[in-house]
């Protein structure tokens, strides 16, 4: 195994060494100070020729299993391959198959080196050539992560040499003094180590083929999946707002999916969106108190975009209607101060909207500041309530 590049002073190295077609051995080691034991499981592995040779163009060797391969309850792997659970609302999504292939994505911020639209096979990729690159989400591209959120992408890197191959998932704050809390996952051709925020050994062969890889993090839950098999689960982890992209000359990186929320919120997202159909067939209007921004402020925060993506798929369904988005507030400042804000968060969210595919002809924003209650602004209950977005039908 190649040597392992330190990138900070808290970096720990994580290896399972093991060659890209020799027999792999599956490791489940106790982690922390008063891990006692570790328990090892020979476990037979063998690569098929074809792949190999499909996607490297070159013939792969094959090994002879030194045991048969260990029953379901003896696996350490069995009970942690099929527990990632997608998150129901998508943010972001691209296969880049509408991107010219020696184009960069148009989806992507390229942040540094050199980020084109290739082709392996037949699969349309984002080929990372010592570089890394950032989802471009509207309207905040360096906050968009949520407390609860699911990551899925495929990856394959050509391992020609040392290290040309290595991909690097890296999660950060918004705030860049934050940046020692931030946590790199380095994925290479037979080994997984991190640089950050945890000390997180994983055990995880990769191969010479397309990987696939899954996050999901609720609300300090931190879990990474290569291959359907969980390689790292970490909790009290830091709530991070942006994800990199980090690549070598030979790093691939296609069929990318971001969604918000658990399979809890998908459910009950189902039925909202059916209360914004039926709202809006009964009274012609769409209440909401769950579109929130930071406080003072015309920026929409994260969360908002599982209500606001709701909508956006009710607007979609209607295109030749038009909506007037009404931003209303509390009592609390002065209608100098309210009107205006209430007119920039109404436009925030049209502006959401159309980043959403919505027809920006069919929308207009509406600022009402505290002018139109619903509720008694004496009480902190009442004033949540004022505090709302209202979609009209025009």
């Amino acid at each position: 195994m190649s040597n392992i590049k330190i990138f900070s002073a808290v970096a720990i190295s994580l290896a399972l060494a093991a060659s890209g077609t020799a027999n792999a051995q599956n490791i489940l080691k106790s982690l922390g100070e008063r891990a006692k034991n570790a328990v090892e499981n020979s476990v037979g592995n063998k690569i098929e020729n074809a792949v190999d040779k499909a996607v490297n163009g070159k013939k792969g060797k094959e090994s002879k299993s030194e045991a048969p391969a260990a029953p379901a309850s003896q696996d350490p792997t069995a009970a942690t391959a099929q527990d990632f659970v997608r998150g129901g609302v998508v943010l972001f999504q691209d296969d880049f198959s509408k991107d010219p292939v020696g184009e960069y994505p148009a989806k992507w911020e390229v942040l540094n080196g050199s980020v084109d639209v290739y082709t392996v096979g037949q699969q349309k990729c984002a080929k990372v050539g010592n570089g890394s690159m950032r989802p471009f989400i509207d309207p905040q591209p360096d906050k968009y992560l949520s407390d609860e959120w699911t990551l899925e992408f495929d990856y394959y890197a050509k391992y020609d040499s040392d290290r040309e191959g290595d991909m690097t998932l890296k999660f950060l704050m918004e705030d860049e003094s934050q940046e020692d809390k931030s946590i790199r996952i380095v994925f290479r051709e037979d080994d997984i180590y991190t640089v950050g925020d945890f000390n997180s050994p994983a055990d995880n062969s990769g191969n010479r083929s397309w990987n696939k890889i899954q996050v999901s993090y609720n609300k300090g839950a931190f879990k990474v999946y290569r291959n359907g098999v969980r390689v790292i689960n970490r909790n009290r982890v830091p709530q991070y707002t942006q994800f990199h992209i980090w690549g070598e000359d030979n790093t691939y990186v296609t069929n990318v999916l971001l969604c918000l929320g658990t399979k809890e919120k998908y459910e009950q997202a189902a039925t909202e969106i059916s209360a914004v159909e039926k709202a809006m067939e009964e009274t012609g209007k769409f209440v909401t108190n769950n579109i929130l921004f930071e406080t003072g402020k015309a920026d929409l925060k994260t969360e908002s975009m599982i209500e606001i993506m709701k909508v956006a798929d009710y607007m979609k369904k209607n295109p030749s209607v038009r909506f007037e988005v009404q931003g209303h507030c509390d009592n609390q400042g002065s209608d100098k101060v309210n009107d205006p804000l209430s007119q920039s968060r109404a436009e925030a969210i049209v502006k959401a909207l159309v980043g959403l595919g919505v027809d920006e002809w069919n929308l207009k924003a509406v600022g009402k500041g505290s002018h139109e209650p619903v509720a008694d602004n004496k009480t902190e209950e009442g004033r949540a309530q004022n505090r709302r977005v209202e979609f009209i039908k025009k």
